[in-house]
């Protein structure tokens, strides 16, 4: 599985994007490195300029029960994908604070991604 066989929707791009910047405000601070992830994400996904405005504009929009709901509903792959994106989020800024984990482990279960280690979750968004 990687980019080319893998594809999110408009929604499920912003409702990951929604839930990056709900995992990275978890700390109370957002860092440069955790903005380079948010925004590294849409471009990986080959957006163009105009789509990520819209799909960030979105996201911003986006209520946390929506986040969830919309996370929820994809498929396995999708949702480790997921998990492993807000992995990465976590760790961009190399401080990964107890809030951080929390937040993690709350979508984790309300959106009943597949159980996996924090450093598995990584490797599978790193290579996919």
């Amino acid at each position: 599985l990687n980019l080319l066989t893998m594809t999110l929707s408009g929604l499920e791009l912003s409702a990951l994007i929604s839930a990056g910047i709900i995992m990275s405000n978890a700390d109370g601070k957002r860092t440069d490195d955790e903005d380079n992830i948010l925004i590294k994400e849409l471009t990986s996904f080959n957006v163009s300029h105009d789509e990520a405005k819209l799909y960030l504009n979105v996201a911003v929009d986006m209520s946390s029960e929506y986040t969830v709901e919309v996370l929820k509903a994809m498929s396995d792959d999708k949702k480790k994908y997921a998990c492993g994106y807000l992995a990465a989020v976590m760790a961009a800024d190399e401080d990964i604070a107890e809030k951080e984990l929390e937040a993690w482990v709350a979508f984790s279960t309300l959106c009943n991604f597949p159980t996996m280690t924090l450093g598995d979750a990584y490797e599978f968004w790193r290579n996919n």
